[in-house]
């Protein structure tokens, strides 16, 4: 199996971050208060998802059925989003860092 280090220094299986980054866009459409819901997460915000949040994330296999974030998925997200620089809204960047 072929890893990929990502953005955030985590070593991932890139079948897990291609997976994960598909997921990640799609959602990126259809749902961004979901997309706030896995940053929250993410970075230690909120404990569990709730809400219709959590259907969708479930639906999606983005989060445990207990509204957890799995651990591969929290390093992908950490690399996956970007703060703009005044602070104002997220961007979905490629998760997988540059240089291998």
């Amino acid at each position: 199996m072929e890893t990929v280090i990502l953005k955030n220094g985590a070593e991932e299986m890139d079948s897990v971050v291609i997976s994960a980054w598909s997921a990640l866009e799609l959602l990126w459409e259809d749902s961004p208060s979901a997309i706030s819901t896995l940053w929250n997460l993410a970075h230690g915000y909120i404990s569990s998802a709730s809400g219709p949040e959590l259907k969708i994330l479930q639906d999606r296999l983005l989060i445990d059925q207990d509204g957890k974030l799995h651990g591969s998925l929290r390093n992908i997200i950490l690399s996956a989003f970007e703060v703009a620089e005044d602070g104002s809204a997220l961007r979905l960047v490629n998760p997988v860092r540059k240089e291998q």
